[in-house]
């Protein structure tokens, strides 16, 4: 491979990237003005969720940044929405909110995955025109944001262990009270059948 197929190879990655990039920021942008539209409360977590990106990127990108702050603060300081009671998550919530976080955990290793591998492909093009000095900074730079990926995913690990720890203590507890119940209709239903047998006497 010539150089200026390295270089064109290049830019067409950069273009690629740059265009994801776009459509990301957009789906984000959508999710937050939806979240406003609808009174629902803004979250990096929830518009993540919405708009089908990693919590890494929202964080990572200023616009989408800027504008979930934004957004937090104008739902903080305005007038909040009735909002039905709440009521304790059932076994099946805490199911699919733990669904949620691994697909999220994938979804950050997967774009860890594309990044390592297209910036070394940037890196191995370039490598001989780059100073050491430049290139030692890069590398460092890479480290510390696949530091920061990795403790983004061992957080959404250990949120998804207590999610998991949650749904199997609520099935324990189910469990029990059918049949704490069970008991209670075997028990009763004798004592009825006594009872109408004497008002009949």
């Amino acid at each position: 491979m010539t150089a200026t197929d390295r270089a064109e190879r290049t830019s067409r990655l950069i273009a690629a990237r740059r265009r994801d990039s776009t459509v990301k920021q957009d789906r984000a942008l959508a999710a937050v003005t939806d979240l406003l539209t609808t009174g629902q409360r803004v979250t990096i977590s929830e518009v993540a969720r919405r708009a089908g990106v990693s919590t890494w990127f929202i964080y990572n990108t200023a616009a989408v940044r800027t504008t979930v702050d934004q957004a937090v603060t104008q739902q903080a300081a305005g007038p909040r929405p009735p909002r039905p009671a709440a009521s304790a998550p059932g076994a099946e919530g805490l199911r699919t909110e733990l669904s949620l976080a691994r697909e999220e955990i994938r979804a950050l290793r997967a774009e860890r995955d594309t990044l390592t591998k297209k910036v070394a492909l940037l890196l191995g093009g370039q490598l001989e025109q780059i100073p050491h000095e430049r290139l030692v900074a890069r590398i460092h730079e890479l480290e510390s944001t696949a530091a920061d990926l990795r403790s983004q995913a061992d957080a959404e690990l250990q949120r998804a262990d207590k999610a998991t720890d949650r749904a199997t203590a609520l099935d324990e507890e189910l469990t029990a009270a059918r049949a704490v119940l069970k008991r209670m209709i075997q028990t009763a239903s004798p004592a009825r059948r006594t009872g109408e047998d004497n008002e009949r006497g």
